[in-house]
Parts: structure tokens; sequence; C-alpha cells
């Protein structure tokens, strides 16, 4: 039996010679120079060195960069239009048409008449008894009230004021023919027949005057007088606002006046005022009231004197002159006004630093 040495000897020697033989075809493979493909050459046209060299605009130097500050725009010639352009026509415009507002419809005047009056200067004690015409029904009312749609606003000594559910103020009268004087009186806007002006003087005639002003209370809200006050001391009597129309203008005041003399007295205190009314409530035919007023920081003196307007048979200078400079003075030829009324004609006068129609007219 052989020995297996002999089979591992043979194998080794098989192995070697194929790793020879593998030696020695991969050395020449490796020192073999593959074979370079041929290069191909592209002929290129040599171009001339003068058409390579591009001009630069140099405009943009001066255009947008303007280095040197030396640009100026060329001007371009504008070619003259031979015909214009048609000019569209306007809108056609449209009138606005003003919305209507609703109709004012007045209600049917209250079945209410007038069957007793206590009239007071504090309104919280005057009371009206009212008469329903239609129910024969007596109710007694004071200021705030209501009586069928209607609330009471004012009570005076002759009529009643009252306003209805859709702000319809009404005047219910106590006479009818005081309805009539009133409604004479507000269409009457002329003072002609109770001042005329000749300049700086003014002709006042007391009896017009008195029918159509009722008492000094009234006067004194168609003026809206106030008391006027200057560092904290009285100064004088100041006309408010009033309409056109107003007897103030007549009488030659504007709104800003501050009548500072009357007689040559200044009315600061009531005292004072209710001695100067006293004063021409007693004056006749022919006094001159002298009154001084501050307009502007300016003195302006308007003299008035009592005339007989309606009476052209007399004439200013037949007239006896009583020239009124100071209430010492000045005579009183009249009887003094009633205790009642006079005591009105105070409470009016206290009531010159803010509304003045509380008293009774």
């Amino acid at each position: 039996m052989r020995s297996p040495l002999w089979i591992v000897t043979s194998i080794l020697g098989a192995i070697l010679m194929a790793l020879v033989i593998f030696m020695v075809v991969s050395m020449r493979t490796l020192f073999v120079r593959p074979k370079t493909a041929p290069i191909k050459v592209r002929a290129v046209a040599v171009a001339d060195k003068k058409e390579e060299a591009i001009p630069q605009n140099l405009n943009l130097i001066y255009e947008e960069h303007d280095l040197f500050g030396t640009y100026r725009e060329a001007i371009t010639p504008v070619t003259p239009v031979d015909t214009l352009p048609t000019i569209p026509m306007p809108p056609i415009t449209i009138p606005v048409q003003p919305s209507k507002g609703p109709s004012i419809q007045f209600l049917p005047p209250l079945p209410l008449k007038i069957t007793g009056i206590i009239a007071s200067n504090n309104e919280a004690k005057s009371q009206v008894s009212l008469l329903n015409t239609s129910s024969l029904k007596t109710e007694s009312l004071r200021i705030g009230d209501k009586i069928l749609d209607a609330y009471i606003l004012r009570i005076f000594p002759r009529k009643v004021i009252v306003i209805r559910s859709n702000g319809q103020q009404e005047t219910i009268y106590m006479y009818p023919e005081e309805a009539k004087i009133d409604t004479t009186r507000m269409q009457d806007t002329s003072w002609i027949d109770v001042v005329q002006r000749q300049g700086e003087l003014f002709l006042v005639n007391p009896i017009a005057f008195g029918s159509r002003v009722h008492s000094l209370a009234e006067f004194i809200e168609m003026l809206d007088l106030t008391t006027a006050s200057k560092h904290g001391e009285p100064l004088g009597i100041r006309v408010g606002k009033m309409a056109q129309t107003s007897l103030g203008y007549a009488l030659g005041f504007i709104p800003g006046d501050i009548i500072v003399k009357i007689f040559d007295e200044a009315p600061t205190s009531t005292k004072t005022r209710m001695n100067i009314f006293n004063v021409i409530a007693s004056l006749d035919l022919g006094a001159k009231i002298p009154v001084e007023i501050i307009r502007n920081n300016r003195t302006v003196v308007h003299t008035y004197t009592l005339f007989n307007l309606a009476d052209p048979s007399v004439t200013l200078e037949e007239l006896p002159s009583t020239p009124a400079t100071s209430i010492t003075r000045t005579t009183t030829k009249r009887t003094a006004p009633p205790i009642d009324r006079r005591k009105n004609e105070l409470d009016a006068m206290r009531m010159f630093g803010g509304r003045p129609d509380k008293g009774i007219l």
C-alpha cells in the first residue's frame, strides 16, 4: 500500500504550476501598450485682430453714472400736432331730488277753557283751573301736570302754555281778545310806532311802548339783560342775544353793550335800578333820558326823548324841554304804580343775574 504523502505532493505541484502560468500570462498583458485612438483636430480660422476689438459704449459713463458732471441730455425735437384730440363730452348731470320730509301734522286745539288762575313768582305755587268743554270736568293743575295729551309748561296771570304729545306748543288764553292782541303783536315786527331814531336822538312814544311791552320783566327778556361785572364788582347791565326784530335794535342797542349810566347813575344795585325805573315811569312828554353805553371799549351816549309819535300836530320843538341829568333833579309828576305791580318789577330787577322770565307778565 502506497503512502498518502505523494498525493499531497502532487496537488501542491499542480497548484505551483498553475500559479507560474498565470503570472507569465499576466506579465505579458501588463507590459503591452494599448492602442490609442487618433486625435481629431478641428481647424479654426484665425480672426483678424481689428475685428476682435469691439468699441465700448461710452454713453453709460455720461448718462447713467456721469462721472464728470458734463452730461447734457439731447433735446429731441417735438413734432407739432396738426389736429387736437377730440375732447369728450361731460357726463350728463343727474339732478338730485331732495327727499321730502314727513309733513307736519297739527293736532286740533284742546277743548279746554281757563276758569281760574293763581300766578306766583314761585312757579311751584302757581295753579290753573281748566274746564274740559267735552266732558264738563274741571281740574286744578300745576306746572308739569298732564291733562289729556298735554303737559303744563308755564302759568301766566291770563294764559297758560302747554306742550302736546307731538311737540306742538299751544297757548290757552283766559280772554279771547288777548289772543287776538298777542297774534297781532307777533305778526308786527316793526317798532316804528314805538321808537324812531334821529342820529343819536331817539323819540320814544310812551303810550305805544306801554301797550306793546306790558312789564319790566318782558322788557328784560326782550333785551336778555344781565349784570355785567369787572374784577368782581358790578359794572352795569349787559345786553345779551336779541332777535333782529327785537325792540333792543330799535332802541339802538347791539349785543354786548354794557349800560353803565342812566341819568348819571350807575345801575349796579337793585335799589338804584328800581329808583331809575320809578323815575322813568313818572316822566312826561318832552323829558330826555340820557343813557351811557360802553361798546367795544368806547363810550357811546344815547338820548331818549318821550314824544307822541301818533300826534303829528305837535312838533318836538313845541314840547317843554325837561332834561333829566340825575335822579335827584327829576321831579315825579305821575302817580306811583300799584303796590303789586311794583313788587313784580322789583322781583324782575332782582333777577338780572339770571333769567328774568320768572316775573309776572
